[in-house]
Order: C-alpha cells, then structure tokens, then sequence
C-alpha cells in the first residue's frame, strides 16, 4: 500500500512537473504602442499611437521552434484634421477605439536560442499566426462622446438601406519580427514589432458610402441630424453625398504594434525518486 501511495503522489508530482516543463514553458509580460493604418491614415508612417498592455505564454519546441500564445488590450485613433491631403482634411472624420485580441504565433529563431546555453541566448526572430480581435470605434460630437456602430454612420440601421452593421469581432493575420536576450536560465527581454490585418474596414467607421439622409430622417426622427451631421462633418458638408463613396472599400485595416516583452522561463523539475 505505501508503495503503491508513493507511485501515485509521484505520478500527481510528476504530471505536473510536465504542465510547467522545464525550459519549455514561458510567461511574460508585454508593454508597447500601437499605430492605425486605414482609411484616415493611409501612409505608411505612423501618425498617431497608443500604449499596448500584454501578456504571453510561450512553449519551446526545440532552439529554432517556439508557439507562443498572446493577448493585449490597446487603443488606435486617427483623425483627418492634420491630413496633408486636401479632401481627406475636408472629410474630418475622426475616431478612437479600445482593441482586445489574442492570437497564437509560431516563432521562428534565426540562431539557435536556449537559456541555459551562454552562447545561445540572443537571436533575432521572425513570427506569424492568426487571432480574434473586439473593437468598438467611437466620435465626440459637440462635446459628447458616441458609439459608432450603434449610430450606423452609414446608414445601417435604416430600414432599406444597403449598408449592413458590421461586426465588432473580427479575425486578423500577424506578422513580424523582433530580437530575444536571456540575462540567464530564468529571465529575457525581447523587442518586436508585429503588423496586424485585420479582415474589416471598420476599425475606424469608415467603409462604405455616405447614407442616404432621406431615409436616415425617416427612420430615426429622434436623432437622425445629430447622425447625419457625424456622418459627414466635412466644412459645410459639402463631401457627404447620397451613396458617394466614404472609404477606400479596397483596402482593410490594419495596426501595428511594437513590443517590449520581459518573459520568466520555469525550470526543469526532475521527478522525486520512489524507494521500497
């Protein structure tokens, strides 16, 4: 009996051993800032960014080979209101949206990388996965701050209409690069910059036409001027025309998020000894 109540506490000892094995497994923290690449920032230099809180949990394949599992919350934004572009700066659209998202990874080591070698503890890195995203884009109209979505700037919530509400959870592809340091066994920290592209046009509220107004009044009497005015702020509103187009529809959009990660490797346990 006593043998036999051994081999079990081992096994229990031992299983969990596995879950946290050794040099294997790894848990950090992740903070950093973030840029929006879409229909009010169409260059390819960030114009306006935000900070990124994360956290990750890695699980070491071999010293090439790492999966690693990442969840962030964030917050892109954008106006056209500095836009050198003439009728972009006419449209002053502007928005703000909180992002949560996680996403699994495969990362690829350009060395050989292992934390209990001292001459295998930098390597730069190169990773891709896919992920799930919520977002929320938002407006302040005349001092008071409204939901987008819930407004359907575009007419989506107007019987008849075309436009059909997005959303607010959508998939997205990652991609990037960065570089690991292991200060010893237990500790690193790592830089990384990864793109993320999304599959909707609406991280910003901007995707399709300008509404049609008769049909806005129609169906939201109580607010449908206020919606029509976030609509199309343009000066004098001279841009929001009937089924003119309000976006790029061509193009998704995209955000960029760059990285410091401090991550903790647990070591390897070895199983305790059972004797007769």
């Amino acid at each position: 009996m006593k043998l036999g109540f051994r081999i079990s506490v081992t096994s229990v000892l031992c299983f969990c051993f596995v879950l946290l094995s050794a040099q294997k497994t790894e848990l950090g923290l992740s903070i950093g800032a973030s840029s929006f690449y879409g229909d009010i920032n169409y260059g390819p230099v960030p114009n306006y960014s935000s900070y990124v809180l994360g956290g990750l949990y890695r699980k070491r394949h071999n010293d090439y080979l790492v999966s690693k599992t990442f969840a962030s919350f964030t917050s892109i934004n954008g106006t056209d209101y500095n836009s050198k572009t003439a009728w972009q700066a006419s449209r002053n659209l502007h928005f703000f949206t909180n992002i949560i998202e996680c996403s699994q990874q495969l990362e690829i080591n350009y060395f050989a990388y292992n934390k209990t070698k001292e001459d295998m503890r930098l390597s730069p890195y190169a990773f891709f996965g896919m992920g799930v995203l919520h977002f929320s884009p938002k407006a302040i109209f005349e001092g008071v701050q409204y939901d987008l979505r819930l407004l359907g700037t575009e007419g989506q919530n107007s019987a008849n209409s075309t436009n059909i509400n997005y959303n607010p959870i959508k998939m997205f592809f990652v991609f990037g690069g960065g570089v690991k340091l292991s200060l010893n066994k237990h500790w690193s920290f790592n830089l990384e910059l990864g793109l993320r592209r999304t599959n909707t046009d609406y991280l910003d509220d901007i995707g399709g036409v300008y509404p049609n107004e008769d049909l806005v009044m129609r169906y939201n009497p109580d607010n449908g001027q206020m919606i029509i005015d976030i609509s199309d702020p343009s000066f004098n509103q001279q841009i929001g025309v009937d089924g003119k187009q309000r976006s790029s529809s061509k193009r998704k959009d995209a955000y960029l998020l760059g990285l410091f990660h401090i991550t903790y490797t647990i070591n390897r346990q070895s199983c305790p000894m059972v004797y007769n």
